[in-house]
């Protein structure tokens, strides 16, 4: 009898190709490696980026949850406000964005392809 292989997951698929999360992980990164920002006014500004487009407050909020969680981003209560929390980007989160603008290009090129592709098939119907 042969064990089964454990096979890798493949980086190709099309549900590995077209995913949001690492793009906007870029997004908030690049915004916070410009200056640190309070919590509000990044979710504004990234939303405003997207003009509303598939990107809401909640799902940012969840994202930089999971962000801090992952060591990527610190938050920091305002020394005046407390109701105010400002983040900033952590060492661990400045390697993340350098993985992330080393990978996506590759990945936003066959998104491109792939939706360029449905786009030909689409007109011949």
């Amino acid at each position: 009898m042969n064990p089964k292989k454990e096979r890798e997951p493949k980086k190709d698929t099309l549900g590995n190709i077209i995913k949001i999360q690492p793009m906007l992980d870029f997004i908030i990164l690049a915004e916070l490696q410009k200056s640190s920002q309070n919590l509000v006014n990044l979710s504004e500004q990234i939303v405003k980026i997207f003009d509303g487009f598939g990107v809401n407050t909640g799902y940012l909020s969840q994202r930089i949850t999971k962000l801090v969680e992952g060591g990527h981003i610190e938050k920091k209560p305002d020394r005046k406000n407390r109701l105010i929390v400002h983040l900033i980007i952590t060492e661990d989160g400045k390697v993340y964005f350098k993985k992330l603008s080393d990978e996506l290009p590759d990945s936003i090129s066959k998104a491109l392809f792939i939706y360029s592709t449905f786009q030909k098939y689409l007109t011949d119907f």
